[in-house]
């Protein structure tokens, strides 16, 4: 404010906002305009007080627009200012303006560094701001603490004094590259002197001259160092072995797990994550039991679950150990795992449980059998030794006699008939069975086979039907046994068909084989049962109270002689009362007999 003003008009003037209209439009402004410009209804009586008739006000505009401030032209009369005052007061104007805004732009530019500067002393890597001429315009604590160096002690000396480690190696290099090309740059170099590793970063800066980054990776390459070091001894194991970050992104697989996980050579690891190698049935146990216990107070697991082959999806049991690796402060670092395949140990524990499985069936059924063979052997033994009591008490009643000598001679031979087919059995278990082949007719063989076994059918009061073909299909076989087989069949139908019930023996002729099949109408056979009705010791039926007598080793003898022959035997069934039907497959003669199949194992 000029001195001729006084001091409480330039304080009153000084209160006014500058959105005023006067600022704003720059035109003449009289102090009796009070109705018409609010902004001098404060002030107006006053610049009347001290001689002030009118004013002439211009805003000061910076380049970018904004009002900085007003300049102000009071008259001490009622006129309009002369062409020569107008054209001062732009050029008062103009000169304030340009004053105020370079005042304005130094204060900007003053904060902008010290907000940079405060930046830069907060990151904890090295920042080094350096001039055309190689000289240090700046340096954070940072980079002082890095080198050794006082705070302050870095500008104004030159940079290759300062940093020593900078001069003849990669560093320089990269820093004379950016500055020359003036292009980004970027070198890890190590200083023997003081045994650390260095990333440097160069940048070109406006005005010619570079900035760097300098950060101390020496820990960093410690660690690689070591995962390298690992990494060989990984690639000769043959589990898998990986290492992700800790939110489970993959960085590195042996050759071991890219096999087992079926990871082409050529893939990128990092695309995978931890989840990309577990099965489906195992992602919910890894999700919320696993990764949370590896990243957890505990920073490891282990137990079984499921990998996937990426390729087939193929699920793949394993045993999966994981740990994190941390550092001092207890962050984690990375995750690693050890897993192994265990897909043959599964597969070994499968077979053991088979196994005992087995053998408990086996037992149990040598159980069952040494009872049933007690039983089979008491019975024709009891008759026998009554006849004897009788033969003792009446031996001279020669029709009693007759009829004593007729029971003990069924008996005997129901005997001589289960010690037969326990021979069998162990001859054909020990491939010592003879078998005397010889062609015999398909009519021929199925009548021997009936009247063999005719009376017990009659005896159990059932019907027998045969149907056989009357064309002359003919067998090469050993007769007695193939009649032995057809006979084991036709009096196991009738030991488990009820009185009144119906037998049925049918032969045809299929393309080079003979078929036949004995069908009755009896208890039938459960579902379950089918796939054991031929094996060893086996009866229909769930105790021995439903048992129909014999060892239970008929139907596997028939199987095994069939085979011997080149044939085949199996069983059908609707299930329980539904009946049952036995096919027996033997090849027709050709003029030779057919090798017979390697003797079976023990059952």
């Amino acid at each position: 404010a000029a001195p001729s003003l006084p001091p409480a008009y330039t304080a009153a003037i000084d209160a006014l906002p500058l959105d005023a209209g006067a600022i704003h439009t720059g035109r003449m402004v009289h102090p009796a305009d009070q109705a018409s410009e609010r902004v001098w209804a404060a002030c107006g009586p006053l610049a009347r007080a001290h001689g002030l008739q009118a004013c002439r006000a211009m805003p000061i505009v910076a380049p970018s627009g904004a009002v900085l401030g007003a300049f102000a032209w009071y008259y001490r009369e009622r006129r309009e200012p002369a062409p020569h005052e107008s054209a001062a007061l732009a050029l008062l104007v103009n000169t304030a303006a340009l004053v105020i805004g370079q005042r304005h732009d130094a204060e900007q530019r003053r904060a902008l560094e010290q907000r940079s500067r405060a930046i830069l002393e907060s990151i904890t890597e090295g920042f080094v701001a350096i001039e055309p001429d190689w000289t240090v315009s700046y340096a954070n604590g940072a980079a002082e603490r890095g080198i050794g160096a006082q705070p302050g002690t870095l500008a104004g000396r030159s940079f290759w004094e300062a940093f020593p480690m900078a001069r003849g190696g990669v560093i320089e290099q990269c820093c004379r590259r950016s500055a020359g090309a003036r292009v980004p740059a970027r070198v890890e170099a190590f200083y023997e002197h003081w045994e650390r590793w260095f990333e440097v970063n160069s940048f070109p800066t406006p005005g010619g001259g570079i900035a760097l980054t300098l950060r101390d990776v020496t820990d960093r390459k410690r660690a690689e160092g070591d995962i390298r070091r690992l990494a060989a001894v990984a690639e000769q194991s043959s589990d898998f072995i990986g290492i992700t970050t800790p939110d489970a992104r993959a960085t590195y697989l042996n050759r071991a797990g890219r096999d087992l996980a079926g990871v082409p050579a050529g893939d990128d690891i990092t695309s995978y994550g931890t989840l990309d190698f577990v099965a489906p049935e195992s992602r919910a146990l890894v999700r919320e039991v696993v990764l949370p216990a590896l990243t957890g107070p505990s920073a490891q697991w282990e137990g079984e679950l499921h990998f996937r082959h990426v390729g087939t999806g193929r699920p793949i049991p394993v045993f999966y150990k994981g740990f994190a690796v941390r550092d001092d402060a207890g962050n984690n670092i990375f995750l690693a795992t050890i897993t192994r395949d265990i897909t043959e140990q599964k597969r070994v524990e499968d077979a053991l449980r088979q196994v005992a499985a087995d053998l408990s069936e086996a037992d149990r059924r040598k159980s069952e059998f040494l009872a049933t063979l007690a039983h089979e052997l008491r019975n024709p033994l009891a008759p026998i030794r009554t006849g004897l009591d009788l033969l003792r008490q009446r031996g001279g009643d020669p029709a009693a006699t007759a009829s004593v000598h007729a029971m003990m001679e069924r008996q005997l031979g129901h005997l001589v008939h289960l010690v037969d087919d326990l021979l069998d059995v162990a001859r054909i278990t020990r491939g010592r069975i003879d078998l005397r082949r010889e062609r015999i007719a398909l009519p021929a063989l199925v009548a021997m086979a009936v009247e063999t076994s005719a009376a017990l059918i009659e005896a159990c009061g059932l019907q027998l039907e045969v149907y056989v073909p009357e064309y002359g299909a003919e067998l090469f076989v050993d007769t007695t046994r193939i009649v032995q087989v057809l006979s084991n069949l036709l009096n196991n139908a009738a030991k488990y068909t009820p009185r009144g019930g119906r037998i049925t023996l049918s032969a045809w002729r299929e393309d080079d084989q003979a078929v036949l099949a004995v069908a009755d109408s009896g208890v039938g056979i459960p579902p379950a049962e089918l796939e054991t009705v031929f094996e060893m010791f086996t009866q229909v039926g769930p105790n021995m109270e439903r048992a129909q007598g014999g060892l239970g080793i008929g139907l596997s003898l028939v199987r095994q002689l069939v085979e011997l022959h080149g044939g085949s035997a199996s069983a059908a069934s609707d299930g329980p009362g539904m009946g049952s039907t036995f096919t027996l497959r033997l090849p027709l003669a050709d003029g030779r007999a057919p090798p017979p199949p390697p003797p079976r194992a023990p059952d």
